[in-house]
């Protein structure tokens, strides 16, 4: 899961024995994960990846981009659990669904699978 496209973002793994993730924003900043976090680090760079990363400074809450709402549940559960670090049962209330479909959510968006 690298892209390096100029410009893009890029999701590096440094050490496979001690394994942490670490994304690179377009403009050049580093931000690191340890391995338990795999699946936020993921998450940020599949959202940076697909929308326009300069909107996602946390200022409120619950603003979510108009694109990252048209992409759907899973999309919207991603921006709300890794961008606005809201918990698990609230973006379930704020989606109707049970917070085991908010994780399943936020997995499927960060494998690329919607």
């Amino acid at each position: 899961m690298e892209n390096t496209g100029m410009g893009r973002p890029i999701l590096h793994v440094f050490n496979v024995a001690d394994p942490a993730y670490t994304v690179e924003t377009p403009d050049g900043e580093l931000i690191e994960y340890p391995y338990h976090q795999r699946l936020d680090a993921k998450t940020r760079f599949m959202l940076i990846n697909r929308f326009d990363e300069t909107r996602f400074e946390p200022d409120g809450f619950p603003q979510i981009p108009v694109d990252i709402a048209a992409y759907g549940k899973p999309a919207i559960a991603a921006y709300l659990w890794e961008i606005q670090d809201v918990p698990r049962e609230e973006i379930a209330t704020i989606l109707d669904v049970e917070p085991s479909t908010v994780r399943h959510y936020v997995r499927e968006f960060a494998q690329n699978n919607r």
